[in-house]
């Protein structure tokens, strides 16, 4: 990811088109065709091996060297090292980020993404700032709370027609429990009606990726939750990303009724403020009651078991929930 965005910087006219392509973050654990295709490739002739997050390259395979007509076969990427061998301004960066250690270039890592967020929105906002119509700068723009002592974190996304600054109440209430929170802000949202008409749902998604990105790599672990909308990107998240996140948080995320019957169902007020269960407690159980008046149903909070162990598990919750000891 990182050296990625620092090729963009360097403008070269010969970098391969999908690296510019917005639904292709490579950083955000998504399909990226060339890029896995390389990695699959690489893997199976024994280039490589990849062991959690770590690629481990096999030094056996660059040792020796090889005969001009047998390269292509049996490392492909000497060869491909070799064609960008002229381009030294390309080589002398990542030459850079490779020597650095994991905490630094996650740490750059996190800093470019968080910063690439914000710009977007500021460039957003600065072209489709209407007077007397759009909300100040500070309602619709990203935020991220982290602290160095925090091992696990929460991707929060705000719902549609709403900003980050809607969530960000809860934000530093999760903050304040041990946690960062990165807060999204879904394109075209916080600037004004016509550049949210011209959104689609991708943008939103790409958005998400984004703060996926910054919290990954400033997080051991961590959940995603989502209001409405939001709660959908969440939902989609974690579809695609099997595996990557502790805990899904999908609060009022539309789904189709099921039963007539649930029209009938009394409306639900949440809670203003979090529910914490005692230290080394996991949220095993959350109840979930729908909406009368609208044609979906809402879920006021769903939580896999054993999210986190310490800090305490911290969830807005607008019903009972049940603490069982983890310790």
């Amino acid at each position: 990811s990182l050296a990625i965005e620092r090729i963009k910087e360097l403008k070269l006219s010969n970098f391969h088109t999908t690296l510019l392509k917005k639904d292709e973050n490579i950083g955000a654990d998504i399909f990226h065709e060339k890029y896995d295709s390389f990695m699959e490739e690489a893997v199976a002739n024994g280039i490589v091996m990849i062991d959690g997050n770590k690629i481990i390259k096999n030094q056996s395979k660059f040792s020796p060297t090889y005969n001009f007509h047998k390269i292509r076969k049996d490392n492909f990427v000497e060869v491909l090292n070799n064609e960008i061998e002229p381009l030294k301004e390309l080589t002398r960066m990542l030459t850079w980020i490779m020597i650095k250690p994991p905490f630094l270039i996650r740490w750059q890592i996190k800093k470019t993404f968080t910063k690439l967020d914000l710009k977007l929105f500021r460039e957003d906002y600065r072209s489709h700032f209407i007077e007397g119509e759009s909300k100040p700068e500070k309602i619709g723009s990203p935020f991220f709370m982290t602290s160095i002592f925090n091992r696990y974190g929460v991707l929060l996304i705000h719902g549609y027609m709403a900003a980050p600054e809607e969530v960000k109440l809860l934000a530093e209430k999760i903050f304040n429990a041990g946690y960062d929170v990165y807060g999204v802000r879904l394109r075209g949202h916080g600037t004004s009606p016509e550049d949210l008409s011209s959104r689609r749902w991708e943008d939103w998604y790409e958005s998400v990726n984004r703060g996926y990105v910054s919290i990954k790599n400033s997080s051991k672990e961590f959940a995603v939750a989502g209001f409405s909308t939001g709660a959908g990107l969440a939902l989609l998240q974690a579809a695609r990303k099997p595996g990557k996140f502790r805990a899904v948080i999908p609060v009022s995320a539309p789904l189709r009724l099921q039963d007539i019957r649930a029209s009938f169902t009394g409306a639900v007020s949440i809670e203003p403020n979090i529910s914490l269960c005692p230290l080394g407690s996991s949220i095993i159980a959350v109840l979930t009651l729908s909406i009368s008046f609208c044609k979906y149903s809402f879920f006021s909070a769903i939580v896999f078991p054993g999210i986190f162990g310490t800090p305490p598990t911290t969830i807005l919750v607008g019903s009972p929930i049940v603490c069982e000891s983890t310790a």
